[in-house]
């Protein structure tokens, strides 16, 4: 071997050699740093190595509550998940869940230091180990005693967060999960009993310190990660964690495929416009349709990546609050801007007051019945209920006359009572425009929309109209159209869509001295059951209510039914159905109508079927 060729031999093998140490003192770095980190976290306690099972139906959605373990006591969620919600948001989500669990194992030296357990790699230790030193340092500092993690996926590093001092709850969207994680930490007290299934979209949490939500709002759309913002905001908790993208331009709904999508092509046909719930996107949720200020706490860099996520701790509440330019222009406003901008007010006529009292409705019902108005010339002539113009409604107003108000026990007063919510305009679909025009009944119609509550104070000037969407707690909505059964949400957006104040029916009622409706009509296209809790049924009853019941909303239809025979004191007396999927049910309060006389009656003079008056009265405003 020459001079030239053995010098041209030893350099390469120098840089070999070089390069080859330098990749094993990398490993082990990484290897001493890993164990180092493991160190520093409490390890999980009698860790099994648990096969899947299929959740049973203990686990199937209803409504869910924690156990509190420092207090014994508990924590309820409120579910307004529809159907629709359930079979969709759901069943994507579990297939794969449910797919990946049955070949993966939790508790083992190689599960915990790999990135392929089922919630993928972002819940790997690597990728989580900013995030368990940042929680200790925030849970520290904001005096945090309950911590919601939702949703909380397979349980791989949770584990390594010291928890001390900290009552931990998880809630995930898979059954799958929640019954993996049930069985997997059944023996460790930091976590046994601690699992729910919980839908941040269409869920309340209860009260609670801190909620986290630490990378779901990536693999579901604005729409519904706003939706989800709003429900933490309702439940009164304290703070909210959230990772973000703040070199992000906004939130596109821009969604990339993941290998999921591509394996499962049957479980992801969601479109993007139908609030697609798998896939990938960034977002800034300082900026719209977020616009959150900036957070109290953020962590660095969570992968040492420029460009990816960080984690941020709002105080709650936050969405609207948002001081960056693209926040402060008028399509995006705060919710108090939003509520200023629209006064709940209660009109009689044309004039109207924000001021309610017991003699603003004591004087209304001495005053005499207004007349005039687009149409007062439509029902000229009052037969019975089904006599033309005079009535617009589906049955419900010929059920009561003829099936019920024959029962009552109690002396009607001079002018019965009625109270429509969900009085849209005051004629189309109403279902009090005959006892007002042609028996001489007083009554409240309650309506949000304030294009429709125009139209409603001229059609209907004998009326006491109160401009005021109806929740559980005060607050504001959002609806989209000024058709009959126009959407109504709960969340903010910011374009499209009427945002109106809400309050609780009992602040009304409580404020006008209501103790009692003749006639109580509840039509608000699902918000039923919110209307219902709003009420304070030890101080007010009704005699007669008739409920509309939408096919799309089954569980929500025996929760109002429940509510009302237990905390209301009614009884059903019968469900009709003007079409397939919808239905009116009627109730009768045992206090003020004979109910057995009333079945009795019903029993061999069957409901009227297929009666809707020709819409012949077309009133012009």
């Amino acid at each position: 071997m020459g001079f030239e060729a053995w010098s041209t031999w030893r350099s390469h093998t120098a840089k070999n050699v070089v390069i080859i140490a330098l990749v094993f003192i990398i490993l082990w770095m990484a290897l001493a740093s890993q164990q180092n980190m493991v160190r520093c976290f409490s390890v999980p306690q009698n860790v099994p190595d648990v096969e899947y099972r299929q959740p049973d139906a203990t686990l199937e959605r209803s409504r869910y509550q924690w156990k509190l373990g420092h207090a014994g006591s508990t924590m309820q969620i409120i579910d307004e998940c529809s159907d629709e919600e359930r079979s969709k948001h759901n069943k994507s989500w579990d297939m794969v869940m449910a797919k990946r669990l049955r070949t993966w194992r939790h508790g083992s030296k190689e599960s915990e230091r790999t990135i392929s357990n089922p919630s993928g790699p972002g819940s790997s230790l690597a990728a989580t180990r900013y995030v368990r030193q940042f929680l200790r340092q925030v849970f520290d500092d904001l005096n945090i005693h309950t911590f919601l993690d939702a949703p909380c996926g397979d349980m791989t590093w949770m584990p390594y967060v010291n928890l001390t001092g900290v009552d931990y709850y998880g809630g995930d969207i898979s059954p799958s999960l929640v019954a993996h994680n049930t069985d997997l930490f059944g023996e460790d007290a930091r976590f046994a009993n601690k699992f729910q299934v919980f839908d941040i979209t269409c869920m309340i949490p209860p009260k609670i310190d801190m909620i986290h939500t630490r990378d779901v709002f990536l693999h579901i759309s604005s729409d519904l990660s706003l939706r989800a913002l709003k429900n933490f905001e309702r439940s009164g908790s304290g703070y909210v964690a959230i990772t973000h993208w703040p070199d992000a331009s906004g939130d596109t709904n821009e969604y990339h495929p993941t290998r999921s999508e591509k394996a499962y092509p049957e479980a992801f046909k969601v479109k993007a416009s139908e609030a697609q719930v798998i896939g990938s996107h960034k977002y800034n949720l300082e900026l719209p349709p977020y616009c959150l200020p900036p957070p109290l706490y953020s962590t660095q860099n969570l992968f040492g990546v420029p460009g990816s996520s960080v984690m941020g701790v709002w105080k709650l509440p936050a969405l609207g609050r948002g001081t960056r330019p693209q926040c402060t222009k008028q399509t995006v406003a705060s919710p108090a801007q939003l509520i200023d901008s629209y006064e709940v007010s209660v009109c009689r006529g044309q004039t109207c007051t924000a001021s309610f009292s017991s003699g603003l409705f004591a004087d209304f019902l001495q005053s005499p019945k207004l007349l005039g108005g687009p149409l007062q010339p439509c029902c000229t002539i009052c037969g019975d209920v089904t006599t033309s113009a005079c009535s617009n409604s589906r049955n419900e107003e010929q059920i009561f006359l003829s099936h019920v108000l024959p029962f009552v026990t109690y002396t009607m007063p001079d002018h019965p009572v009625f109270l429509e919510m969900g009085g849209y305009d005051g004629w189309h679909e109403t279902n009090t425009h005959f006892l007002e025009q042609c028996l001489g009944w007083k009554g409240i119609l309650i309506e949000a929309n304030p294009r429709m509550f125009k139209r409603m104070k001229q059609l209907r000037p004998g009326t006491l109209n109160i401009r005021s969407a109806i929740c559980r707690e005060a607050g504001h909505v959002k609806f989209a159209g000024n058709h009959p059964g126009a959407h109504i949400a709960t969340e903010l957006d910011d374009s499209g869509y009427t945002v109106a104040p809400c309050r609780p029916l009992r602040e009304f009622l409580s404020s006008l001295n209501v103790s009692r409706i003749d006639f109580f009509s509840l039509d608000v296209e699902g918000f039923e059951l919110q209307v219902a809790e709003s009420v304070d049924w030890s101080q007010f009853s009704a005699a007669f209510l008739v409920v509309e019941e939408l096919s799309k909303h089954q569980q929500k239809n025996e929760q109002v039914r429940e509510l009302l025979t237990q905390r209301a004191g009614m009884e059903i007396l019968a469900q009709q159905c003007w079409k397939p999927t919808a239905c009116d049910a009627y109730f009768v309060n045992p206090r003020f109508v004979d109910v057995a006389a009333a079945k009795k009656h019903l029993a061999s003079v069957p409901l009227p079927k297929g009666f809707r008056p020709p819409d012949q009265c077309r009133p012009k405003l």
